[in-house]
């Protein structure tokens, strides 16, 4: 099981999702607690971006919803990043 930090911008974005959208909500701290539940083999199922986000792994939290967040193996941490929609995270690839 990894230790995990949000950063201050993914606090801000779930503290409105959980008034305006609670299912959304509720998906993202499912599939948070999911991915710190992983082991250091298992959690490279989670694709990494490219290019210059190569460091940043990605998750679909629905369709259009993806969530990046950095994975350190050997310190046995991850710190969740942002939520946005997949093209605002895919044109950042590039």
């Amino acid at each position: 099981m990894f230790e995990f930090d949000i950063t201050d911008d993914l606090k801000k974005i779930l503290k409105k999702l959980a008034n305006k959208n609670p299912l959304i909500a509720r998906a993202i701290n499912r599939k948070i607690k999911e991915i710190i539940n992983r082991d250091k083999e298992s959690i490279n199922i989670y694709k990494n971006l490219s290019y210059g986000l190569n460091n940043l792994k990605r998750v679909h939290i629905t369709d259009w919803l993806v969530m990046t967040f950095e994975v350190d193996i050997n310190k046995e941490f991850i710190l969740f990043i942002n939520v946005e929609h997949r093209d605002k995270v895919y044109k950042k690839k590039q």
